[in-house]
């Protein structure tokens, strides 16, 4: 009888010692490695259950709660606000320099200094629209020559070099032209010819600099052509002048 039943003991520990000892084991392995876990799932094809490797959670943020951040392409077309992005758009300033006479005009008077007012508005980046004033008299011994000008033109910039800008341009304006000429060989009265208007058309070129938020200057030379202007009972004044000017600006 005790042979029986320490025969049947020995069956019952054959048969139950592989599943306590597949337990112990993969809980050792468990706790040795807790990443990746292993999960246990019973299928039909394998009763004990099958062995599933869960891939450990990594620290990556939540993908959804990043929002994402526009990117302008390169080659987008973006407005510019001129209000903004121009600075101080008007200026003004006060020119003077040195004036040449051309044509007729330089045989009733000679060269002389020369005073202009000019005004800037900044319309863009490259373009500006410029007016001139200014009122001369020239004269060469009993003779004289002088003319009153208001013209407006367009400034356009070639390129900026750090704070400097050549530039060039041009328009049209009205012109007053008036001279005092003998005109007589056996007389050495001056006939005065009076005040003539008549339209032109200028040139100009130069250089800017600017020096600070308030204040830049220019150097430039400024060309005016009025148009022939008819005298009664006198020969018509014809002639061009040019200006060399240096151009302090004050700009708002």
């Amino acid at each position: 009888m005790k042979n029986i039943l320490s025969f049947i003991y020995g069956l019952v520990l054959i048969s139950v010692g592989p599943f306590c000892f597949q337990t112990f084991a993969q809980e050792t392995i468990q706790i040795a490695n807790p990443q990746p876990s292993v999960i246990v799932q019973p299928t039909n094809q394998a009763p004990q259950g099958k062995i599933i490797r869960v891939q450990p959670q990594t620290g990556q943020p939540n993908q959804e709660a990043v929002q994402p951040v526009p990117v302008v392409p390169q080659n987008s077309v973006q407005f510019v606000d001129p209000n903004t992005s121009l600075g101080r758009r008007h200026m003004v300033g006060i020119g003077f320099g040195q004036a040449f006479l051309f044509g007729d005009y330089a045989t009733w008077a000679e060269d002389a200094l020369a005073f202009d007012l000019y005004y800037n508005f900044k319309s863009s980046f490259m373009f500006q629209l410029i007016a001139n004033l200014h009122a001369h008299k020239f004269s060469l011994n009993k003779e004289s020559f002088s003319t009153k000008s208001f013209n407006i033109g367009v400034k356009a910039k070639i390129f900026d070099y750090d704070k400097f800008a050549p530039f060039f341009g041009g328009g049209f304006g009205f012109y007053f032209p008036s001279a005092q000429r003998i005109l007589s060989a056996t007389s050495n009265t001056p006939k005065d010819s009076g005040s003539k208007s008549v339209f032109g058309v200028n040139a100009f070129a130069g250089l800017d600099l600017d020096l600070s938020n308030r204040f830049s200057i220019s150097f430039m030379a400024h060309l005016h052509k009025p148009f022939n202007a008819s005298i009664d009972n006198q020969s018509e004044l014809s002639g061009a002048y040019m200006k060399l000017l240096i151009v302090p600006y004050f700009k708002f």
